[in-house]
């Protein structure tokens, strides 16, 4: 396999490509990724994968900041060591299940059952557009306390950051205009504050430290692409999946208690972010290959959850499977996010079945695909129901 055709970065259907680097060339090159010209390993197999997540003392996560370059300079996705554990320490709190559980009857189902019943009575919709692209970005923007009207405003600026990789001028662009939505909203908390999650970070304090302006702007500028956008890709994903096996989907509208292994499945079998970034801190082996210090190491968990050495026909959607997946990735930088994102597919799954009974694909539109390269999902799905 010639290394610098391994994966191009406009390449939206990544699992070919991905399945045939596992079985030629599991470590290929590439060639450097936007504005960082330095070439690239893939890391292409769970072993692999799950061992470099796992020890980060011997792999940095620096490069992050590099690959969302205007998201800010204490991205917690990009910090290590004692940093990191400290700035995660400040937030996580706020992402507990026991600090999410009330949101759960007070916030999130009601945001989602109000979308749900606002398309309703038509018989027909575009879930995608219409209530699933809407819904978690409505539940971050009432978490943190920000205006609501600017909720499509808040979701493209979130997407254009985390892609900034493939488009600096956008995320510059994006970053500003969301920091100056957020400084006066950040200013007013900390003279009154109020019950949402800006005034906790702004009171947060671990053994005398709280969050400087670089880390707070830092880690509200990443919520939203990391909080909304995954989720409401792999919302769309869960859909997409259940509603091309009509029977399975009958006996999940009757039996809720499928709901969890469908998602997870779904986490699985289509990873709404399918890379992560690393850089080698020594010269060290992985695989059996050589890579040298300061090496920048694409970490394709996509391709760990495809794994044919892990999961039988990884290709095949199956719920039920035994084995975990690594879609929130693995080790100190698991996602902080999970449990919202796990607490959100749960309840917009089975609300989105009980307000929309006999639910199907249009036959006179087009069928609905996943596609993507560092975020996945499909783009529309449209619908009839009864």
């Amino acid at each position: 396999m010639p290394d610098q055709d391994f994966l191009d970065a406009s390449e939206t259907q990544i699992y070919p490509a991905l399945a045939l680097a596992r079985a030629t060339c599991p470590i290929p090159h590439s060639p450097g990724l936007g504005r960082d010209a330095r070439p690239r390993r893939n890391l292409t197999r769970w072993d692999d994968i799950d061992w470099v997540l796992r020890n980060p003392e011997l792999f940095s996560s620096r490069p992050a900041l590099d690959d969302i370059p205007h998201t800010g300079s204490k991205v917690m996705i990009g910090l290590d060591g004692d940093e990191h554990k400290m700035y995660r320490s400040l937030v996580n709190r706020a992402f507990t299940p026991a600090a999410l559980r009330p949101l759960e009857r007070d916030l999130v189902e009601p945001i989602v059952r109000g979308l749900l019943r606002a398309v309703r009575g038509r018989g027909r919709a575009e879930l995608i557009g219409d209530v699933i692209r809407r819904f978690p970005v409505q539940v971050i923007c009432h978490m943190l306390g920000v205006p609501v009207d600017q909720m499509e405003d808040f979701q493209r600026w979130g997407t254009d950051m985390i892609l900034g990789a493939f488009n600096d001028d956008a995320a510059a662009k994006a970053a500003a205009a969301m920091t100056a939505v957020l400084e006066p909203i950040v200013a007013d908390r900390r003279r009154a504050p109020r019950d949402d999650l800006i005034s906790q970070l702004v009171s947060a304090e671990l053994d005398g430290a709280r969050l400087d302006d670089e880390g707070l702007y830092s880690f509200l500028r990443l919520l939203l692409p990391a909080g909304a956008d995954t989720t409401w890709r792999a919302f769309g994903s869960v859909m997409v999946a259940l509603l091309a096996e009509p029977d399975l989907l009958a006996k999940v509208t009757a039996d809720r208690s499928l709901v969890p292994q469908i998602i997870e499945e779904t986490l699985r079998w289509e990873t709404p972010s399918p890379r992560q970034v690393r850089m080698a801190n020594t010269d060290i082996e992985i695989g059996g290959c050589p890579i040298e210090a300061g090496t920048i190491l694409e970490v394709w968990t996509g391709s760990a959850n495809h794994d044919e050495s892990r999961f039988d026909d990884p290709e095949q959607w199956r719920p039920g499977r035994d084995r975990s997946h690594i879609a929130f990735g693995a080790g100190p930088h698991i996602c902080i996010g999970i449990n919202l994102a796990r607490t959100e597919l749960r309840i917009g799954v089975n609300a989105l079945l009980d307000e929309l009974p006999g639910i199907r694909l249009d036959p006179a539109k087009p069928a609905p695909v996943i596609s993507g390269h560092a975020l996945r999902g499909p783009s529309e799905i449209h619908v009839l129901f009864d």
